[in-house]
């Protein structure tokens, strides 16, 4: 009960997770009040190897990365221990399937002080969202597996940086529907535990987080959405949301070039004006290629009546 595997304090480096298997973690009511929305694996410092690990069938999360803002536990009065600036050593092959709410859950501010990456994950049928980080610095995702996760493939509400190429998901493969003869499934997707949801679709693409700073935010590169009936990009995730802008604001800036969709036409969608702001490539920007650019837009900036469609297929960079 509760977390079953755990680096729990933060000044604990250098340990080896490798090629373990957690199996339908269960809450418990007794010991740390983590330990009621539990993880397959729950990890405070990023200094460590999580290699080729699999959470299966957690009541809540598959993987909980939270990096805590100094050391707890026996380990308080540690000095100078600060996980939410510790970058990722290693944390590479992870596969999360049938976990309650999210396969990986980033939680809740992190901001490594190098740049950190998490490669080739595999996230699958996870009762809400494949993955997901709430504010997020200097962390990219490379190599990501998502299939027919409950709501949404990602979600971010907030990036802190302040440039491109540091905070980004490159080399990515987004399925929804498969066309496979899966078994029906269920999932307690929200907070109530007793509200089991039936997973597998159709689940909606990436909600894309705002930018804290100027001159930075998110990327996304090298990625291809297939079968997906619902938007496969969205703006500001968190907006109307308590401590993030309210509905009206926005116009933040995401990345895109080199993306890929196969039987999904909704691109992308914004839910409401300013959500966010399409920018045309610089002029020292290379030549794109010939072909028309795609969006779905509420954005007066865009179109002056709403839910007015621009078709779009695409293969050059795009700004949102």
């Amino acid at each position: 009960m509760g977390h079953t595997f755990f680096i729990e304090d933060g000044p604990e480096e250098y340990n080896r997770l490798e090629n373990n298997l957690a199996i339908k973690t269960i809450p418990s009511m007794n010991l740390l009040n983590t330990d009621q929305t539990p993880a397959g694996f729950w990890i405070v410092s990023g200094m460590n190897y999580i290699i080729k690990n699999h959470a299966v069938a957690a009541r809540r999360y598959g993987f909980w990365f939270r990096p805590e803002i100094s050391a707890t536990g026996t380990s308080v009065n540690t000095p100078d221990v600060h996980p939410i600036n510790i970058p990722i050593l290693e944390f590479r092959g992870n596969e999360a399937h049938s976990n309650g709410k999210y396969g990986l859950r980033v939680f809740d501010i992190y901001k490594p002080n190098q740049p950190s990456v998490i490669r080739d994950l595999f996230v699958w049928r996870n009762g809400k969202v494949g993955w997901t980080g709430t504010v997020i610095g200097q962390l990219g995702f490379d190599g990501v597996v998502a299939v027919q996760n409950g709501k949404q493939v990602a979600e971010f509400r907030a990036t802190h940086v302040t440039s491109w190429g540091v905070c980004f998901i490159r080399n990515a493969l987004f399925v929804d529907y498969t066309g496979l003869p899966l078994a029906r499934s269920f999932a307690a997707s929200e907070d109530s535990f007793d509200a089991f949801v039936e997973m597998g679709g159709p689940a909606g693409g990436i909600l894309f987080p705002w930018n804290e700073d100027a001159g930075g935010g998110m990327s996304v590169s090298n990625a291809t959405f297939v079968n997906f009936r619902l938007p496969c990009l969205r703006g500001c995730a968190h907006c109307g949301r308590g401590g993030s802008p309210f509905f009206g604001d926005g116009a933040f800036e995401t990345r895109f070039e080199g993306m890929r969709f196969v039987n999904s036409s909704q691109r992308a969608l914004f839910r409401h004006p300013n959500e966010g702001q399409p920018l045309s490539p610089s002029s020292s920007a290379p030549t794109p290629p010939p072909g028309p650019l795609s969006l779905l837009s509420l954005s007066p900036h865009l179109c002056p009546s709403p839910f007015r469609s621009v078709s779009l297929t695409h293969t050059r960079p795009l700004h949102i």
